[in-house]
């Protein structure tokens, strides 16, 4: 029973999750969003390693948000490429060698409930940059993906269900808290712009 719970709880969060890339997605063909390329190019790698990382340590169907999310981040991010912004300014470059330490960091460490630290604190890093885009670019940006995507993520965390490792809920629940951030710096900046 606990498991067919679980189960659904984290198909629940695949489904919101690709839910709110759908006019994400749209939104780069058409020009309207404009993702942020240093950002999403990091969450490729990192969205991988974490998904690797919620199997090993054993997230169940939690899992499920972080694999889909591997496939999400990577189809965006390829379309960064032509149809993103940044990438070459200095702030860029330092939240991208900064991760950089960090991922040889996580190389090194055998630990996975400290490569998860590592995975949470490059994710935060990583950001950065569209957090600042949000908010002086508003209008690059759509409320609905980040704003689903952090409710997948707490779905994701309920479909950890009954573990006692605090290790499994801590990306899930920073998922919860950045995208938040973003959606909050999006309107902050759009206030910003009506008002000025």
């Amino acid at each position: 029973m606990l498991q067919d719970k679980l189960f659904w709880l984290g198909l629940i969060s695949v489904i919101i999750n690709l839910i709110g890339y759908v006019p994400y997605i749209q939104g780069i063909f058409k020009g309207t969003v404009k993702p942020q390329r240093i950002t999403w190019g990091i969450w490729v790698v990192l969205t991988s390693i974490t998904f690797i990382n919620q199997v090993i340590n054993g997230g169940g169907y939690s899992a499920y948000f972080f694999g889909s999310t591997t496939l999400l981040v990577t189809t965006v991010f390829l379309l960064s490429i032509k149809r993103g912004m940044g990438g070459r300014s200095k702030f860029d470059l330092l939240v991208l060698f900064a991760s950089l330490a960090l991922f040889a960091l996580w190389a090194v460490t055998r630990d996975t409930r400290t490569t998860t630290i590592i995975a949470v604190t490059i994710d935060c890093i990583a950001a950065l940059p569209t957090l600042y885009k949000a908010y002086v670019h508003p209008e690059t940006e759509v409320y609905l993906q980040w704003i689903l995507a952090a409710v997948a993520g707490f779905f994701s965390m309920l479909a950890v269900g009954t573990s006692t490792d605090y290790i499994l809920y801590i990306y899930p629940l920073y998922i919860v808290l950045m995208n938040g951030l973003i959606v909050l710096a999006k309107f902050v900046g759009s206030r910003k712009k009506v008002t000025v």
